[in-house]
């Protein structure tokens, strides 16, 4: 290795006259020295050297070709003798490759530098400064570490003109902070698909800086001081976990994608375009606000958490959109003074808050439908088009107001709905089918108004809600499970209610109270281990065509079953109780069948001591709890008999055995009914 000092009479970079001592050309391996007495140096062919040294010089440097430094640069001396001119012509640039250092001592490189390709580290050891065009290219797996001795914002990079980043799959890493601090108009372009992992920071005092292409930047922390920032038409383009605290800066498209990553806001983070969430696996969004005036495009299929609130705020048309089914796990805000925000077919949301203040929302165009676990709703002013509650783990959905659904409402998997508000929607269908779980078990306190039909449906397992549902058209228990219903079911329309078999028993307490007709379609069973209610509040039930079953040891409460006819009453259990106010009636074209289906009789408790009469009814192995309490059975025919009236009750005084039904005290023409009623022997036992 050799060093070559410019002589005072200088010349062309390739003339051995141009040294001292003449005594040759430098090459790749050597090195060049200026003076305070070196002549003019004019770079008139491609060259490549190790180290550069431009202490004490004072004269001017020609880059008519590049220069190319793979070791050291000395831009001046302590001194400041260095007080040189630099000139560049087109094709004339200086160039950095190959490890080494940069010394600057205060003196601003006026022309343009370029850092090539390779792998390699620059060390800084103060503040380089360099005014003219700054370029970073290399090829695929070029890596160029800009360190500094340490971290403190005196050994820094600074940026007074323009930087291109023109590398393919590059990278510009290290500890060195890069620092655009120029007075003047600067821009920063990309011009290919290399990254930045600097930190940076924009610190200007005047002029405008300008953003163009796809600026890759990722790892480091990128930090807005002052000054104008115009990002035009560029996209901010982000794969590594990274630190922003850009507030003051608009940015136009941002994309934040790859593996795993966390992106940290230290301060508002504002966006005039679109905001694109992707990559292959979860990511974090933490702190602050992301305020979006354009788009949200989620492509990931991967769940996307964190505490940072993102704000639709733009006051023109916006949109929410899907493509694959990652979920959304940050708060949201919908704040629109203007314009509409539409959603896509799908939209998955989890975790946060969602929160509608002001602005239209379009749910219709792509008939969404809105999927959500874990996360807080409060979107009183938004009537959903379809929404699915819930997955295959189990999940909390809680409301801050009421929910509003026009179309359907699905819950599927496990799941508990909290909040003191009611759900409004068009359909219901518990269903675990599209989940993938094995069994649907929603908890939830509130009511849910369904004004079309309910449904519970599913693959395998158990389907069922807590709660009350009031449904204004039909019910249809079609999950081949266990246990399927709700707390409550309040028939409040016209409508049917199926069941997809008896031998899945109902989980449910149903109430009639309607002024149209409900028609039971199918036998059904109600029963699963706890006691039912059965209430005829109001209207037109026909259950011609059902049998009910009543199953377990426990205790149903039946109100007002004389007005529904029942094709049959199926009862099981061995201490079986049916609390009633009046026994089941049949109609005048047929006998309503009442009858135990195990060895032992149930138990009827009346409400009241009066005698009651069942028409068109018949039974089997029934047992009255009160001792004083009269049955009376008539059915539509003379028997042979010519009985018109059947006694049953718990102590006959007759000597018919107890729990028999009998025919006693026949009536014929000219008697009344009164024997019966004042039968000597009903006596409090």
């Amino acid at each position: 290795m050799a060093t070559y000092t410019v002589a005072p009479g200088g010349g062309n970079i390739n003339s051995a006259s141009t040294y001292v001592g003449g005594v040759g050309i430098p090459g790749a391996a050597d090195n060049i020295d200026f003076t305070t007495s070196s002549g003019q140096l004019t770079v008139n062919i491609s060259t490549t050297i190790t180290n550069i040294d431009f202490s004490n010089y004072q004269n001017v440097i020609t880059f008519n070709s590049s220069l190319i430094i793979n070791g050291n640069i000395v831009f001046g001396d302590a001194g400041g003798n260095a007080t040189y001119t630099v000139v560049t012509n087109a094709n004339g640039d200086f160039r950095k490759t190959g490890t080494g250092f940069i010394t600057s001592n205060n003196k601003v490189w006026t022309g343009k530098l370029t850092f090539l390709s390779g792998t390699y580290t620059i060390t800084l050891n103060d503040k380089a400064t360099i005014s003219g065009a700054v370029t970073v290219g290399g090829s695929v797996g070029t890596t160029i570490t800009l360190s500094s001795a340490n971290v403190l914002d005196t050994e820094r990079f600074d940026v007074l003109g323009d930087f291109t980043y023109s590398g393919t799959s590059s990278v510009l890493a290290g500890t060195a902070l890069i620092k655009f601090t120029g007075t003047a108009n600067q821009n920063i372009s990309w011009t290919a698909t290399g990254a930045v992992r600097n930190n940076i920071k924009i610190d200007k005092t005047g002029g405008t800086l300008s953003l163009s292409g796809t600026i890759n930047y990722n790892t480091g922390t990128f930090t807005y001081v002052q000054g104008i920032v115009d990002a035009g038409t560029s996209t901010l383009n982000s794969v590594v976990s990274t630190t922003f605290a850009a507030n003051g800066i608009t940015w136009n498209n941002v994309t934040f994608a790859g593996t795993s990553q966390t992106y940290t806001f230290s301060n508002d983070f504002t966006i005039a375009g679109n905001l694109s969430l992707s990559g292959t696996t979860a990511m974090t969004l933490t702190s602050n606000n992301i305020f979006i005036t354009g788009n949200l495009s989620i492509t990931t299929t991967a769940s996307i958490g964190g505490t940072t609130l993102i704000n639709f705020n733009g006051t023109v048309n916006q949109t929410w959109n899907h493509t694959a089914a990652g979920y959304l796990g940050t708060s949201v805000t919908i704040n629109k003074t203007s314009g509409t925000l539409t959603l896509g077919a799908n939209v998955y949301y989890a975790t946060g808050t969602l929160t509608h203040t002001l602005g239209d929302v379009d749910v219709i165009t792509n008939s969404n439908t809105f999927q959500t676990v874990n996360a807080t709703i409060n979107t009183p002013n938004i009537t959903w088009n379809n929404f699915f509650f819930a997955s295959s783990g189990a999940n909390t959905m809680t409301l801050a107001n009421n929910l509003y659904i026009s179309n359907t409402f699905t819950c599927g998997g496990q799941g508990t709905i909290n909040g003191a508000f009611n759900i409004y929607c068009g359909n219901c269908n518990i269903n675990n089918s599209s989940s993938g779980a094995t069994n649907t078990t929603i908890t939830y306190s509130g009511i849910i108004y369904c004004s079309n039909n309910l449904t519970y449906s599913s693959n395998t397992g158990v389907s069922s809600i807590t709660g009350t549902v009031y449904v204004g058209g039909s019910v249809f228990f079609n999950a081949p499970a266990s246990t399927q219903g709700a707390g409550n079911i309040y028939m409040v329309g016209n409508g049917v209610i199926s069941s997809l078999s008896i031998a899945y028993p109902i989980n449910t307490n149903l109430y009639f109270d309607t002024s149209g007709k409900i028609t039971i379609s199918s036998p059904i069973n109600f029963a699963n281990g706890a006691s039912r209610i059965i209430n005829l509040i109001r209207g037109n039930v026909d259950a011609s065509k059902c049998d009910l079953y009543l199953n377990q040891n426990f205790n149903h409460t039946l109100t007002n079953m004389h007005k529904i006819a029942w094709k049959s009453v199926n009862i099981a259990g061995t201490t079986t109780i049916l609390t009633m106010n009046e026994f089941f009636c049949g109609k005048p074209n047929f006998k309503t069948i009442v009858a135990s289906t195990s060895a032992s009789n149930y138990t009827v408790t009346f409400t009241d001591n009066f005698e009651k009469i069942a028409k068109f009814v018949t039974i089997t192995n029934c047992t009255l709890s009160r001792h004083q309490q009269l049955l009376m059975l008539t059915n539509t025919k003379k028997s042979s008999t010519n009985a018109r009236g059947t006694r049953y009750n718990n102590q006959s005084p007759n000597g018919i055995a107890k729990n028999d039904a009998s025919v006693s005290n026949n009536l014929t023409v000219g008697q009344t009914s009164s024997i019966l009623i004042g039968d000597p022997s009903m006596i409090k036992y």
